[in-house]
C-alpha cells in the first residue's frame, strides 16, 4: 500500500515546497468533481426517464456542478491578486508565465480536438470553408470564446478567456492605482463597489467574472487579524451548512439562465442572484479551508483529493472530450431506449475512470513537464515575500503561500 501511495505521489504531487497550501489543492479537486457532473448529466441523462428520481438527481448535480467553475475563479482571484500585491514583477514576465501555464496543455487538447473533427466531421464545430475555418481556429487559439460570443471548440475553454482577461488587467489595475499603498479597507471598499455596480443593470463584464473579485476579497479578509480571530468551529459549521444548502438555489438559478447569460453576461436576474449567493458562500468556504485549522482544512488536505486538484487543469480540458468518447461507444453497446437507471449509474464509475486515465496521461505528458516543472521557476521567490501581514493556518505567511501555490495554479 505504501509503495502504491508513493508511486501515485510521484505522479500527482507537483511541489515539495513547504510553503504551499495543501487544502487549496484539495479545493481544486472539489471544483473539478462539480464540473464533471455538468457534462455527465448532459451526455448520459438520456438513459433516464425525465420523471424519475434518478433524473432529478442528475439534473440537480448538473445544475449545481456549474459552480465548480466559479470556485476555480475564486481560487484564481485569491492567488493571482496575492502574487501581484506581494511580489510585484515585470508585467511582461508575469504574463509570459501565465501563458506558459495555460497554453501547452490547451494547445495539445485543441490539436487533438481538431484531429477528431477531421476523423468525425459530423461532430465538428469547425466551418467547412477554408478561410472561415482558419479564422475560427485562430479565434479559439486566442481564447476569444467567452469574451466574444463564439462557440468554443473545446467546450470548457470559454472560462480560459475569463482567466486570461483577469491576468491581463489585474496587474495593470494594481500598479496604476498603487493599491499596495492603500489600506486594506480601502481596497475592500473598491472591489465591493465594483461588485455592487455590476450587479445592477450595468453589463460591462460577464457576471461570472465577479467571482475573481470574490477571491480578491478572500485574500484581503485573510490578511485581517480581526477576521481571523472570528474563525472557529462554530463559524466553520455554519459555513458548511450554507455552502450545502446554497447548492439547491444555485442549481435552480443556473438551469433558468439562458446560455448567453450564463457564459457571456447580459443582465439576467437569475445570473445575478446566483453570483451573489456563490460570492458569499464560496468566499466563506475558501476562507475556512485555507485560513482555519479545522475540519475543512483537514478534509481538503487529503492526498487523493489534492492529487485530483493538482491535475485539475488537465482534467478540466480533457474530461469533456473523454466523456463524449465514452458516450459514443456506450450508446452503441447499451442504447438508451429503455430509460434504464441501472445503465446510467453503472456508466458513472466507468466514465470517472476513463476521465482519470486520460487526464493523468495529459498531465504527465504535457502539463507537468511543460508548465509545472520549468527549470527557470525559482522557488527562492517565496522567501522574498514580506511577512508583515501574515496569517498562519499552516505555519506560512499569506504571501509565501500565495506565491508558492501559484506555481501550480
Amino acid at each position: 500500500m505504501n509503495s502504491l501511495s508513493g508511486r501515485l505521489a510521484g505522479i500527482y504531487e507537483t511541489s515539495a515546497n513547504p510553503h504551499r497550501m495543501p487544502s487549496m489543492e484539495g479545493v481544486r479537486g472539489l471544483a473539478i468533481v462539480l464540473v464533471f457532473f455538468v457534462h455527465y448529466h448532459s451526455l448520459f441523462s438520456s438513459y433516464l426517464d425525465p420523471r424519475s428520481l434518478s433524473y432529478r438527481v442528475s439534473l440537480f448535480s448538473g445544475g449545481a456542478g456549474h459552480a465548480g467553475v466559479d470556485l476555480f475563479f475564486v481560487i484564481s482571484g485569491y492567488l493571482i491578486y496575492g502574487i501581484v500585491m506581494h511580489k510585484p514583477k515585470g508585467y511582461v514576465r508575469f504574463i509570459r508565465r501565465r501563458i506558459e501555464r495555460i497554453y501547452p496543455t490547451f494547445i495539445t487538447v485543441l490539436v487533438l480536438q481538431l484531429i477528431l473533427s477531421v476523423v468525425f466531421p459530423e461532430r465538428s464545430r469547425v466551418p467547412t470553408q477554408c478561410l472561415a475555418a482558419v479564422e475560427y481556429v485562430l479565434m479559439n487559439a486566442a481564447l476569444l470564446p467567452g469574451i466574444l460570443r463564439i462557440k468554443a471548440i473545446i467546450t470548457v475553454a470559454w472560462s480560459l478567456s475569463y482567466e486570461l482577461f483577469f491576468y491581463l488587467t489585474i496587474p495593470l489595475l494594481v500598479r496604476f492605482l498603487r493599491m499596495p499603498a492603500w489600506s486594506s479597507w480601502q481596497r475592500v471598499l473598491l472591489f465591493v463597489s465594483v461588485i455592487a455596480i455590476r450587479c445592477s443593470l450595468i453589463s460591462v463584464l460577464p457576471i461570472r467574472m465577479l467571482m475573481f473579485l470574490a477571491g480578491i476579497l478572500v485574500f484581503e479578509m485573510l490578511r485581517s487579524s480581526w477576521v481571523r480571530s472570528k474563525l472557529n468551529a462554530g463559524s466553520e459549521m455554519v459555513t458548511i451548512g450554507l455552502f450545502i444548502v446554497s447548492l439547491l438555489p444555485v442549481a435552480i438559478l443556473t438551469l433558468r439562465q439562458a446560455e448567453y447569460a450564463l457564459y457571456y453576461g447580459s443582465y439576467n436576474r437569475a445570473a445575478t442572484l446566483r453570483v451573489i449567493i456563490l460570492s458569499v458562500t464560496m468566499s466563506l468556504f475558501t476562507i475556512h479551508c485555507i485560513g482555519f485549522k479545522g475540519m475543512l482544512n483537514t478534509v481538503f488536505s487529503w492526498a487523493p483529493l489534492r492529487w485530483l486538484g493538482n491535475m485539475s487543469y488537465s482534467y478540466y480540458l480533457i474530461h469533456g472530450l473523454t466523456l463524449q468518447g465514452v458516450h459514443f461507444v456506450m450508446i452503441r453497446i447499451v442504447p438508451p431506449h429503455d430509460h434504464s437507471p441501472v445503465s446510467f449509474w453503472c456508466l458513472l464509475p466507468i466514465s470517472v475512470l476513463a476521465t482519470l486515465v486520460t487526464s493523468t496521461a495529459l498531465f504527465v505528458a504535457v502539463e507537468k513537464p511543460f508548465s509545472l516543472q520549468r527549470k527557470n521557476v525559482r522557488t527562492v521567490e517565496t522567501n522574498d515575500v514580506p511577512k508583515a501581514s501574515a496569517f498562519e493556518p499552516q505555519g506560512l505567511s499569506a504571501g509565501q503561500g500565495v506565491v508558492a501555490q501559484a506555481h501550480i495554479n
